[in-house]
Order: C-alpha cells, then structure tokens, then sequence
C-alpha cells in the first residue's frame, strides 16, 4: 500500500511541476511573441515575408511546446488517479483480510487481478 501512495504523491508533485512550466512557457512565451511582433512588424509599412514566417514559426513552435507539455500533464493525472485507485482497493483488499468471513476465494482473486493488472 504504501508502493501506490508513494506513486500517487509523485505523480501529483510531477502534475504540479509540469503544470507550472506549461503556465510560465505560455505566459513568457506569449508576452515573447507579442514583443516580437511589436518590434517587427510596424504598424504603418507592409510587412515583408520573411518577418511574417518568423513571427508564424515562432507562434507554431510555442503552441507545440505547449501542446507536448499538456500531454504529459494529462498523463500525469491519469497515472495519479490511477494509483489513488489502487491505493483504495488495496486498503479495502487489506481490510478484507482481517476479517475472514468477509473475504472468498472467488472475491481473493478478483482483487488481486484488478490491483496487480
């Protein structure tokens, strides 16, 4: 039990730390590109091409990096979720132990395929 406590704890440390690049990545990154605009492309002249496909890869590879960094931060909370789940049927499986009555041979393997799947 305390494998799948210890899991859910990283996970949800893991959920914050990537969940805080992805704030910071998105506002710095955000204010970079809004900077950069301003200083490249005036407001009164045409802009040319090449500054356009500058700002437009700058803006692509910022929205990428934000959308990788999510995936991990969704996948971090599916792998705490899942050991908060675990860590539930394990103290149930525990509880279930000491009281032999409660607990068939049917139910015992049941269990035991759910937390060791």
């Amino acid at each position: 039990m305390t494998y799948w406590t210890s899991k859910k704890h990283k996970h949800f440390k893991n959920i914050w730390k990537v969940g805080s690049a992805v704030v910071l990545l998105t506002g710095f990154g955000g204010w970079g590109i809004v900077a950069f605009v301003r200083e490249l492309l005036p407001k009164l002249e045409k802009p040319e091409p090449w500054k356009l496909g500058l700002v437009l890869v700058s803006l692509t590879m910022l929205i990428w990096f934000v959308r990788v960094l999510m995936k991990v931060v969704l996948s971090q909370v599916h792998l705490f979720t899942d050991a908060e789940e675990r860590e539930v049927l394990a103290t149930t499986y525990l509880s279930l132990l000491r009281s032999n009555e409660a607990l068939k041979d049917e139910d015992r393997t049941l269990i035991l395929q759910i937390l060791f799947r």
